[in-house]
């Protein structure tokens, strides 16, 4: 007996270690990657109001380029489908400094455009953008300038057509931004040869330019204002930031005849814990011109800054809570700037030129600057400058009023 119960108590125990669960326990590792990526524009919706409908938008604009000039414009645009929009602007020169191409007189253009949204129904498909003018684009437009000055023969030659690739996006409430890069053909300024400039070649390909065409303005139109718009999470608020450098994004405009570049390198630093800070910077161009039928030349341009700002709200915007103790903000500020310029040029006839300029002036800036999404900043500013001195004659001691927009990267 005692033999017998041995014996069923081991099968016992050999078939409970048999009828044991074998499921065995593996591991793996899970790929980082299949997070879809999201545009910078999607990641910030509620700031560039993608999903906001809209069908029609007036706008007020500043623009700075070397081919357009500096000025404002107003523009109105519709959609007439999801992806389709058709523009009219006005546009007024404010500052007619710069070296354009054409060297026309008269500062007031009307154009038209038609632009392509060529993503939008897809987006709108995938619930990524509703129907409305944030998006990347393909466009075309017609400018023509007014001669409300009844000017000579030559200086009617206006009209300019062109080709643009840009984005464009509503900005919080009542902002927007649109920053193209375009083809566009216009006669070029024939130089010194005053027989040629009289006559008018409306389509050559030498007269084919690429270049960059930034605005900033303010926009109205159908949709609903939100009562709340998450400002700081542009503006970044509660930023303290003690210096930081500034690389202006670069203004160009290539052709087979002219071409000229410009960009602009700042620091600027903080005078103790106030809301005084001083900003040093060089800003320099160039531009090459040469047209076998006329003359060639070099030009170029080069200036230094040192200016002491003074954001005279700071201060009350920190006690509020409303800002951080950094670099945004409106400002006043004064500045010394010292320039040269100057020019090589070979004229049709063989005579050949150089000058060379230099001049000291005292600017009194009103601005206004701010950083947002960390790594961006805009500056935008009218100065008066009085001319301490001068290399040249006819320059003297003048007096001008100049506006400056500037949008880059700071770090």
């Amino acid at each position: 007996m005692r033999k017998s119960i041995l014996i069923l108590f081991a099968l016992s125990i050999f078939h409970a270690s048999s009828a044991q669960d074998s499921t065995s326990i593996s591991y793996s590792e899970e790929r980082g990657d299949t997070l879809v990526k999201q545009r910078f524009i999607d990641r910030y919706e509620h700031v560039f109001m993608t999903k906001v409908p809209t069908r029609q938008m007036f706008k007020i604009g500043y623009t700075s380029s070397d081919y357009r000039g500096a000025g404002f414009q107003m523009g109105y645009e519709y959609k007439f489908l999801p992806a389709l929009s058709l523009e009219a602007i006005v546009y007024y020169q404010t500052n007619t400094a710069r070296i354009n191409l054409d060297h026309v007189r008269t500062n007031i253009s009307v154009q038209a455009r038609a632009r392509w949204y060529y993503d939008m129904n897809k987006r709108g498909k995938s619930e990524l953008n509703a129907s409305n003018f944030s998006g990347r684009y393909i466009g075309a437009y017609f400018d023509q300038t007014i001669d409300l000055a009844g000017d000579t023969q030559h200086y009617k030659r206006s009209g300019r057509f062109g080709f643009l690739y840009g984005f464009q996006s509503r900005f919080l409430n009542r902002g927007y931004i649109d920053f193209a890069a375009g083809l566009f053909n216009r006669d070029t300024w024939p130089g010194y040869n005053y027989a040629a400039s009289s006559t008018y070649h409306f389509f050559r390909m030498k007269d084919f330019v690429l270049a960059t065409q930034p605005t900033i303005g303010v926009a109205f139109g159908d949709w609903k204002k939100t009562t709340k718009s998450p400002v700081c999470d542009v503006l970044l608020c509660d930023e303290n930031i003690w210096d930081q450098w500034k690389l202006q994004l670069p203004d160009a405009s290539i052709g087979l005849v002219s071409q000229r570049l410009e960009s602009a390198l700042t620091y600027e630093r903080k005078l103790g814990p106030g809301a005084f800070s001083v900003n040093v910077g060089v800003n320099s161009w160039v531009r090459r011109y040469k047209d076998s039928q006329t003359y060639k030349s070099f030009n170029y341009y080069a200036a230094g800054e040192l200016q002491v700002r003074y954001y005279f709200l700071l201060k009350r915007q920190v006690r509020r809570g409303l800002a951080g103790n950094n670099f945004s903000g409106p400002y006043t500020g004064v500045a010394v700037n010292y320039s040269f310029w100057g020019y090589d040029s070979e004229h049709l006839t063989g005579y050949s030129d150089h000058r060379d300029t230099r001049t000291m002036s005292a600017p009194l800036s009103l601005g206004y600057q701010q950083r947002f999404f960390g790594k961006l900043y805009l500056d935008a500013s009218i100065s008066y400058a009085r001319n301490l001195y001068s290399s040249s004659p006819v320059i003297g001691r003048s007096f001008s009023f100049s506006p400056n927009l500037k949008i880059g990267f700071t770090f």
